[in-house]
This record gives C-alpha cells, sequence and structure tokens, in this order.
C-alpha cells in the first residue's frame, strides 16, 4: 500500500522536526515511486528537508536527482533515466563526506566528489510536494550513515522486505487503517515505523487529497524498528 498523490490539489505529507533526522556527515534516503500521470511543471519531491536534503523529479531534465545542501549551497547527482508511467522504480541517494551517489533499481548512477558537512534547518520533513501530475510513493526511508553499493542493491532486490536496521532513523508505510480509501487531511495518515515513530500526516490544498493506493508486491508490513 502506497500513497498517491494529485499535482492539481498540491497534495503534502509531513513529519515534524526532530534531531535525529538533522543529518550532517553522513546519510542514505530511499523512496519507490510511481508516476501515474508524469508532471508538466516544475518538481515533484519524493522526500525532502526543505531542500536541505532531497529527493525529487527534476522537471528540467526529466531524471530523478538526490541532493544535499553544502556550506549554503546545493549539490546534487541526476540518475539519468525518464521515468515510464505506471511504472514502479527504486531511487536511493548517499552521502558520507566523501562522495554523492545516486542509484536507480539497486545500481549506481552517478557520483560526485564532496567532503563539507550537510547543513541543517527546523523546517519539517516532506514526503510529498507536487504540483502537476499523478504519482505514488511507498516505503521512503533515511539512515544516518551512507549505505553500501550492496545495501542498496538488496534494498531494491527485497521490494521492501529487507531488514536492513543499522542506522535506520526514519521509514514512512502508509497507514491505510487510519481512514477509509482516501486519507485526506489526517494526523499519522504515514507511520513511521522506526524506532523513532515521527509519524507523517497528509493535507491538501483542495479537492479530495492523497489516496491510499496498491503497491505491486512491494511490502508494506508495519514493523517498528530499533536503530
Amino acid at each position: 500500500m502506497g500513497m498517491k498523490y494529485t499535482g492539481s490539489t498540491v497534495d503534502l505529507a509531513t513529519a515534524p522536526n526532530a534531531a535525529h533526522i538533522n543529518l550532517t556527515t553522513a546519510i542514505t534516503l530511499s523512496a519507490w515511486i510511481k508516476f501515474n500521470t508524469l508532471p508538466t511543471v516544475d518538481y515533484v519531491s519524493y522526500l525532502t528537508k526543505n531542500d536541505y536534503y532531497f529527493l525529487q523529479y527534476d522537471i528540467v531534465s526529466g531524471f530523478s536527482e538526490f541532493g544535499i545542501r553544502l556550506s549554503g549551497t546545493i549539490r546534487s547527482v541526476l540518475d539519468g533515466i525518464a521515468p515510464a508511467a505506471n511504472t514502479w522504480f527504486h531511487i536511493a541517494g548517499t552521502y558520507n563526506k566523501a562522495n554523492l551517489i545516486i542509484y536507480r533499481n539497486g545500481l549506481e548512477k552517478a557520483r560526485q566528489a564532496r567532503t563539507a558537512n550537510i547543513d541543517t534547518t527546523t523546517a519539517v520533513l516532506s514526503l510529498a510536494v507536487i504540483t502537476s501530475g499523478i504519482i505514488t510513493l511507498a516505503d521512503q526511508r533515511i539512515y544516518n550513515r551512507a549505505l553500501s553499493a550492496g545495501e542498496i542493491l538488496t534494498m531494491y532486490a527485497c521490494k521492501g522486505h529487507d531488514r536492513n536496521l543499522n542506522g535506520l532513523v526514519a521509514r514512512y508505510l502508509s497507514n491505510e487503517k487510519a481512514s477509509g480509501t482516501n486519507a485526506g487531511v489526517l494526523a499519522n495518515a504515514i507511520k513511521d515505523v522506526s524506532y523513532f515513530q515521527n509519524h507523517a500526516s497528509t493535507g491538501h490544498d483542495s479537492g479530495t487529497g492523497p489516496q491510499w493506493s496498491d503497491r505491486d508486491g512491494i511490502s508494506h508490513k508495519r514493523k517498528r524498528h530499533r536503530v
């Protein structure tokens, strides 16, 4: 079960700011993504903390992007593959004060050498920002370390059934039991099943808002994890 967002309503899902997700020396972000309808304007965020770190769709290039803010400047890498409509894919990004790396479906696609600390912010964590198109997001994760290439490949191959808890500080799975088929504006609609339980709420500015959506075999078992 994933969460489907429609750009016409500028749907959002956010989790509160917390110390454990203000990471400075190392990070891994990952998410499963399906574009039901491809966007036509602006970027689409899969996971972001006010662009201090992010996974997103870049409308200019047409590719997915992993980026971080270092000494006030955003540094990023692109996966170089345009997404196809109605097809699930996995994106992950890692940083360890040596390299900024993006992976698609378990394989490295680009890297950039960087050594600075990641800047921090008190902004909320956004699990979805979309102004056009329709997207379904599932199993969004944050680790406080840079996972290895082998770990990223295992995460992709297991389709959410892996049990890599080392450094896991957030893992967001849709809480379909919180409401019927339509999440609308709802507290704790997306559960953080990591030890920290920093749950996310959904919202929208018009229309029916985010909706639960089948994840086609990607695991969504809600188990509480410890770091």
